[in-house]
């Protein structure tokens, strides 16, 4: 496999004030398209009390 195709494909974690996660933004490059880079945020949500309550996947947002 080649390794170049992982490089520059950082992975950023975004925190709200109370340091939980909010997003985690992932840039993916497919092994037929190495020039080619999507980024994929995935969503989390919380309740009031700060408990994890929904996760929402990037591959399935758009839908």
């Amino acid at each position: 496999m080649n390794t170049s195709l992982f490089s520059k494909t950082p992975t950023i974690t975004v925190l709200d004030n109370l340091h939980l996660t909010i997003r985690d933004i992932q840039y993916y490059r497919h092994p037929d398209l190495p020039d080619h880079t999507e980024t994929r945020i995935t969503r989390h949500q919380y309740d009031a009390r700060g408990f994890l309550i929904q996760t929402i996947d990037p591959r399935l947002y758009d839908i």
